[in-house]
């Protein structure tokens, strides 16, 4: 049979090509794919990361020891740095420690008694004026230094309810070949029992001066 179109040719339905529509897919289909690709390698990424991540961690806890260990080495020499600082200052210094041991024994009255005497080193704020080269105007500024210092530490018996430490503060600041040497610093006090008596138990700091001491 012959079918025949007897409609207007501007009523007629339009025949479209179907290569745009296979393209549209085609394209749609190309950028789904690439996401998925792009989100399996993010995904593989993260995931070695999160991987090395976890080892470092690991490797990080294993040296954790020898870190610390290596941070209290570092700790204990710069004690043992200041010590030694502390001792070529007092050496240079030529301080006769013999001399000045027997000058404490002489100063403490007959109810004190010493139970520790050592040298260590404090930290200090100075003031210090220095010169601006390029102005020629004066600057105080304060700085940090590390002095030696003689503790002295030990008991004085409480009789009474009295513990009068003042006594051999007192002769050390008013003698004066020991105060020459030394320059009395921060006190401390604290009341206990030592033995069976009521004591004072006291620690003096005495800034160690920077001269030179001879034997007479």
């Amino acid at each position: 049979m012959i079918n025949i179109n007897l409609l207007p040719s501007h009523l007629r339905p339009i025949k479209r090509s179907p290569i745009p529509h296979v393209l549209s897919v085609a394209v749609l289909a190309g950028a789904v794919a690439y996401m998925a690709v792009s989100y399996m390698t993010l995904a593989g990424d993260i995931a070695a990361k999160e991987d090395r991540s976890s080892e470092l961690e690991g490797e990080l806890a294993e040296l954790r020891p020898y870190v610390e260990e290596s941070n209290q080495l570092a700790s204990q020499k710069q004690l043992l740095a200041d010590r030694i600082e502390a001792i070529d200052e007092i050496v240079s210094d030529r301080i006769i420690w013999s001399r000045q041991l027997h000058n404490l024994a002489r100063l403490a009255p007959e109810d004190f008694w010493y139970s520790g005497i050592s040298v260590d080193t404090r930290q200090f704020r100075e003031r210090r004026t220095t010169r601006d080269p390029e102005s020629g105007e004066y600057e105080i500024e304060e700085v940090t230094v590390r002095r030696p210092v003689l503790e002295v530490s030990g008991y004085v018996i409480r009789e009474g309810g009295s513990a009068d430490v003042s006594r051999l503060m007192h002769a050390a600041e008013q003698d004066a070949e020991f105060a020459q040497m030394f320059e009395l610093e921060a006190p401390t006090f604290s009341d206990t029992t030592f033995e069976g008596y009521d004591v004072r138990h006291f620690t003096l700091e005495f800034l160690i001066q920077q001269g030179e001491q001879t034997d007479d």
